[in-house]
């Protein structure tokens, strides 16, 4: 749902991010690596990451999960 990049007056982009998913595969931390230039839509895209993405915990050597940090890219474009 892109719904909420309606609120910026920006038609595409890209923002880089440094995440940290926790043992849950929730998003515990993220900053921004690239910006998109804007630093509301930054916080937005954080936000967004936080609240609704959901990863596979990452585990260790005995299969327990661990935290780890990402590099994700969001890109996008509006037709």
């Amino acid at each position: 749902d892109e719904s909420y990049l309606r609120g910026f007056a920006v038609s595409s982009g890209k923002a880089v991010l440094a995440l940290t998913i926790d043992t849950r595969g929730r998003v515990s931390a993220c900053a921004v690596s690239e910006s998109t230039g804007s630093t509301l839509l930054d916080q937005e895209l954080c936000a967004r990451m936080a609240s609704r993405s959901r990863w596979e915990p990452a585990r260790d050597r005995t299969g327990d999960p661990m935290p780890v940090n990402v590099r994700y890219t969001a890109i996008w474009s509006r037709s």
